[in-house]
């Protein structure tokens, strides 16, 4: 048996039963997800707005996450701040700043 090899130097009945307690465990969640059907009348929660991490800003505005970093210091890039490490920017409220920000120019060139 396979098991005995990943488990270590387990006695067989053990792993048997184990591995029983295991097939029955799953077939009980499978059972009990079968019977769990939606109601129609449930209300669904509304959208959630879209967040985006520091790398994920950075990448869509092609520049470095240090770029980020300084316009958020100087205030520039809306964002929340959740914890003193994680930091979540409003993807609606980005796109809207860079559509203030920036502006093309006739010739196709960006401008500030």
């Amino acid at each position: 048996m396979n098991l005995r090899r990943r488990e270590g130097n387990f006695p067989e009945s053990i792993l048997r039963v184990w591995h029983t307690f295991g097939q029955e465990l799953r077939g009980r969640l499978l059972k009990k997800n079968e019977s769990m059907s939606t109601p129609q009348d449930r209300k669904e929660f509304p959208e959630l707005p879209d967040y985006e991490t520091k790398s994920q800003v950075a990448r869509r505005l092609s520049v470095s996450r240090r770029t980020i970093d300084n316009l958020m210091r100087q205030r520039r890039l809306p964002f929340i701040k959740l914890t003193s490490k994680i930091v979540r920017f409003p993807k609606a409220e980005v796109d809207a700043y860079l559509a203030q920000q920036f502006h093309i120019n006739a010739r196709g060139q960006e401008t500030r």
